[in-house]
């Protein structure tokens, strides 16, 4: 009875493996032919990506605080 069991576990494997090597043959293919245009992809992602505008900051004394920015964080007594 093992013997049987055995057997026919190991067809159902070889038929098993057949479908897997078969997924990643072609699995191979698609990342072989994707590699060439990988690096012209990510550039035109990031030139899509990228602003012009450059945001404009500027720095305030301790005491200014137009919007209550600061009060917001303060700690209530």
């Amino acid at each position: 009875m093992n013997q049987l069991a055995d057997e026919l576990i190991e067809r159902e494997l070889e038929v098993l493996v057949l479908g897997l090597e078969s997924n990643l043959s072609r699995t191979m293919e698609l990342v072989r032919e994707y590699r060439g245009e990988r690096r012209e992809s990510w550039s035109r992602f990031a030139q899509a990506e990228a602003l012009d505008d450059s945001i404009q900051t500027r720095r305030l004394d301790a005491d200014e605080d137009p919007y209550g920015v600061a009060g917001a964080f303060e700690a209530t007594r």
